[in-house]
């Protein structure tokens, strides 16, 4: 198995591992079927690029036409985002379901809310924040030399093949890769590791 093969293995350990240490929480959640406020007005569906590489395997694997649509919409999306605007996930239907449900990234998982969600958003206890933090930057680390960003972002980029085999073989990225990572506002995962890790201190946090 490739070594991102294997890193995609261990990222769905760390899905696992939250929900386990979530569990206690999650029972008490109002969230159910339907219920999309936070695919709809969060604004910001962010994903790391080893998270986008598994959405994009599960895409391969729809129906010619439905990958079709969904490509189309992320294509929207993407041109609607560069224009500041609060968007829908581009994977939400119009029945509101989520079309890539096992494949989500984990800016989904870990958001429930114990209220009906209203003006202010979803609302959640402190420690199943404190647990996705600590889910969170294991994912930053295992993705280290990877970047996080919007969905359509990192999928924009992803699909291109010379980032992608770049990524992919861990070599140095060119001015030009460069140039196009800082003009979709993508943050690389070593900056935003270090960041959590500075969070998770000042909130006396156990680091893993």
């Amino acid at each position: 198995m490739s070594f991102i093969g294997t890193k995609k293995k261990k990222l769905f350990r760390i899905y696992k591992e939250f929900n386990k240490e979530a569990r206690k929480y999650i029972h008490l959640a109002v969230c159910k079927a339907g219920c999309a406020d936070c695919c709809i007005d969060v604004g910001n569906i962010d994903i790391t690029t080893l998270e986008g590489l598994v959405i994009l395997d599960h895409l391969r694997t729809l129906p010619p036409s439905q990958q079709k649509a969904l490509n189309q919409r992320l294509e929207g999306n993407f041109w609607s985002k560069q224009q500041r605007k609060r968007l829908r996930c581009p994977f939400l239907s119009e029945k509101n379901v989520c079309q890539i449900y096992s494949v989500r990234p984990f800016s989904c998982r870990r958001l429930f809310s114990f209220e009906v969600c209203g003006p202010r958003g979803p609302v959640l206890p402190r420690k199943l924040w404190e647990t996705g933090e600590k889910a969170l930057h294991k994912i930053y680390k295992l993705d280290e030399f990877g970047y996080s960003g919007h969905i359509s972002y990192v999928l924009r980029i992803l699909k291109n093949p010379e980032f992608h085999k770049i990524y992919t073989h861990k070599e140095s990225l060119p001015e030009r890769i460069e140039k196009e990572i800082r003009k979709y506002d993508l943050m690389a995962n070593r900056n935003l590791l270090n960041k959590t890790r500075v969070l998770r201190l000042e909130k006396g946090l156990t680091q893993s």
